[in-house]
């Protein structure tokens, strides 16, 4: 029997994979920005996970969590964070700018904001 060749008029397989994995990606670079984000301002107000994690009434386990990107709070928690720490923190879809990078208002900055 002989062997043919079918042809796909839709996206291949592997472009889905593809797709999803810089999806993945993206999602863990933030992620990270997050949890690196929580971490400074908690140090930056000589605050330890177990006092942060008692404001905000989360176990400290669950504050470890969030600081090595193991977990991802929500945005109430983030917003509780953010209240206690007296700093902005970075939401989902919204990437930061690199430290140094020059804009119209001035100099970005990477991590927390000072309110």
């Amino acid at each position: 029997m002989p062997i043919t060749n079918i042809e796909s008029s839709g996206p291949s397989v592997n472009a889905h994979k593809t797709d999803d994995i810089d999806k993945l990606n993206v999602s863990a670079n933030r992620n990270k920005f997050l949890s690196k984000a929580i971490q400074q301002a908690r140090m930056a107000k000589k605050m330890s996970q177990k006092d942060l994690a008692s404001k905000i009434n989360v176990k400290i386990q669950v504050m470890g969590d969030y600081e090595s990107g193991k977990a991802v709070p929500s945005g109430q928690i983030i917003s509780k964070i953010e209240k206690v720490l007296e700093v902005k923190l970075p939401r989902a879809g919204v990437m930061p700018m690199a430290q140094g990078v020059s804009t119209k208002c001035g100099a970005a900055k990477v991590g927390p904001l000072n309110l």
